[in-house]
């Protein structure tokens, strides 16, 4: 239900307990609620821009790092693992402060799918950017520029 400024709306509310397969009801509770008018041009926060010089770095012997640049309203960033790329099974979820991702055990010519994000802080509610999904293939030694594979 989208609820609209400067406007009165009216619920009713009544509690109902199952005792021995019969309900029992309380008596209706009835009361309103006014929105707050919108301040003139006021509009909702805009989300943060999505990360954007995504790359991967071969850290050690089967390590590697993701690295990206500061996204400038940021207050954090989310990093999630798939399964493959159709990037719809989650088998890991990270949240950062910082622009990179460190210490991921790799395997030699295995193929590692990911997605980050944005985060921005207002008001005490977050607001995510877009997603930007990338998949690597790990190499001993090796700094790839990643080609991003999508944003939504």
């Amino acid at each position: 239900m989208k609820f609209h400024p400067d406007t009165t709306y009216y619920f009713g509310v009544r509690a109902m307990k199952t005792v021995d397969g019969k309900d029992y009801y309380s008596d209706w509770n009835y009361f309103s609620h006014k929105t707050p008018d919108e301040a003139p041009g006021s509009t909702a926060p805009q989300k943060p821009s999505a990360p954007e010089n995504v790359r991967t770095i071969a850290t050690g012997e089967n390590k590697a790092a993701i690295t990206w640049d500061s996204v400038p309203e940021a207050t954090g960033y989310q990093i999630r693992m798939y399964k493959d790329s159709a990037y719809k099974e989650v088998i890991g979820q990270y949240s950062f402060k910082q622009t990179f991702f460190n210490g991921i055990n790799s395997v030699e010519g295995e193929t590692y799918h990911y997605g980050i994000r944005a985060v921005k802080s207002v008001g005490g509610q977050e607001i995510y950017s877009d997603w930007v999904h990338f998949s690597y293939t790990f190499k001993k030694g090796s700094s790839d520029d990643l080609n991003i594979q999508e944003k939504h």
